[in-house]
C-alpha cells in the first residue's frame, strides 16, 4: 500500500534519509508499482506518477529544502489512515491518493487566511504582497486543475463573459480594489471559498480514468496539472508560512515543469 502522508511516506523512507537511500527506495518501489506490472491501468499510472514526483522533488536539493520547510511550519499534520484507506481490489484509492495532498494544502491556506487580516495580507515580501502570492496559488489551481477537470468559474460561464487570464485575477484582487467589471469576487478570501466549493465537488466526482485523459490542448493530463499545482503551492507556502517571511527580500519564482503552464 502506498502511504501518502508526505513525500517521504510515499517513498517509505524517514525524512532524514540520504540521497542514496531516497534513490534506492524509488527504484525498489517503481519496479513494484510500474504500470506494466499492473495492466497499465489508470490506478497504477497514478501510483507511479506520485512516486516519480516524490523522487523528483526529494532528489533535488532546493526542492527538498522547500518541502522540508513546508512540513516543519505547516498548520496541520497528516494523520495516519485519514488520507488514504487500505487499498481495495481494483485500486480505487488512486484518485484520492492523487488529490489528497492538494486538498490538505487548501486546508493550510484556509487556516492561514483565518489567521490573517487585511494588514497581514498587504504585507510585502520583496516587490509583492502576501495576497499576491496566495493568488498565484489559487489562480493556478483554478485554471489548471478545476477548469481542466470541468469545474470552471460558473459566474463567468453563466454570464458568457470574456474569459479572464488568471494573471488578471492576481492584479485585480491583489490590488484590494474589490469587484471589477468581470470579477465576481470581492477579494482573496471570497475567491478562495469559491475555489474550495468547486474543489469539493471535483474531489467527490473524480475517477481514476479522468487523471490521464489529455486536456483540450492535447499536451497535458489532469494528473500533470494536479502534481504541478501541489508543487507550486508547496513552493510558495514554504515561504509564506515561515515565521520570518516578513524579513525576506523576495520569494523566488516557481520553476514550472512545462512551458504550457506559463500560458
Amino acid at each position: 500500500m502506498i502511504d501518502f502522508r508526505s513525500l517521504y511516506h510515499l517513498l517509505q523512507v524517514p525524512d532524514d534519509s540520504s540521497d542514496d537511500e531516497i534513490k534506492s527506495a524509488f527504484r525498489r518501489l517503481s519496479k513494484a508499482e510500474h504500470p506494466d506490472k499492473h495492466g497499465n491501468s489508470p490506478e497504477s499510472n497514478a501510483r507511479f506518477r506520485l512516486l516519480l514526483n516524490a523522487y523528483t522533488v526529494l532528489a533535488d536539493p532546493e526542492q527538498r529544502k522547500e518541502y522540508d520547510t513546508y512540513l516543519k511550519v505547516r498548520a496541520r499534520t497528516y494523520a495516519p489512515g485519514k488520507v488514504l484507506q487500505k487499498r481495495k481490489k481494483g485500486g480505487t484509492e488512486s484518485p484520492a491518493m492523487m488529490t489528497s495532498h492538494l486538498n490538505f494544502l487548501l486546508w493550510d491556506i484556509e487556516d492561514f487566511l483565518l489567521d490573517k487580516n487585511d494588514d497581514d495580507l498587504n504585507q510585502t515580501i520583496g516587490n509583492h504582497t502576501v495576497r499576491y502570492y496566495l493568488l498565484l496559488i489559487l489562480t493556478f489551481i483554478d485554471k489548471w486543475v478545476l477548469e481542466t477537470a470541468g469545474y470552471p468559474d460558473y459566474f463567468m460561464e453563466a454570464r458568457q463573459l470574456k474569459k479572464i487570464d488568471p494573471r488578471e485575477y492576481v492584479t485585480i484582487l491583489g490590488s484590494g480594489r474589490g469587484t471589477g467589471a468581470h470579477i465576481s469576487y470581492t477579494g482573496v478570501v471570497d475567491y478562495f471559498y469559491d475555489i474550495r466549493k468547486r474543489m469539493d465537488r471535483f474531489l467527490a466526482g473524480i475517477k481514476a480514468r479522468d487523471l490521464f485523459e489529455k486536456n483540450a490542448g492535447g499536451e497535458l493530463r489532469l494528473a500533470d496539472c494536479i502534481i504541478e499545482a501541489q508543487n507550486l503551492a508547496v513552493h510558495y507556502l514554504s515561504y509564506l508560512l515561515h515565521p520570518e517571511s516578513g524579513s525576506m527580500e523576495e520569494i523566488p519564482p516557481f520553476l514550472y515543469s512545462c512551458q504550457s503552464f506559463l500560458s
